[in-house]
């Protein structure tokens, strides 16, 4: 799809540069005449406002297929970066679960805890 619109902006600045050389009179009418033999000025420019128009449709189509092809590929991303979210999510409660179940005695402590002063842990 790049590679389509950098083509198609190609075309349309040798496109531009053409034109404004025609209308600088760079490349004038009567070249053309005597280039062409059958040239009319009247069609000549009816032909270059088609040709222009016929770009810039073209032009427009490629630019919006390729803001869709980048909302596609920005949206595929973001599901995939919440499913590595959620993945690393899990593993860390997985994580912490196994991690209290070690730590924690198997047996009933046998000395009560001072009412008076709260255990270490609680800080």
């Amino acid at each position: 799809m790049e590679a389509l619109r950098k083509l198609v902006n190609i075309i349309v600045l040798l496109f531009l540069i053409y034109a404004l050389l025609v209308f600088l009179n760079v490349i004038s009418t009567q070249y053309l005449d005597n280039t062409f033999t059958d040239f009319s000025p009247e069609n000549y420019y009816k032909t270059i406002f088609g040709i222009a128009a016929g770009l810039l449709l073209v032009y427009l189509l490629v630019s919006n297929m390729g803001i869709l092809a980048l909302k596609r590929e920005r949206t595929l991303l973001n599901n995939r970066i919440n499913e590595l979210k959620a993945n690393l999510y899990d593993r860390r409660v997985e994580d912490t679960r196994d991690q209290t179940s070690q730590t924690r005695p198997a047996t009933n402590p046998t000395s009560k805890p001072d009412p008076i002063f709260p255990p270490d842990n609680l800080q």
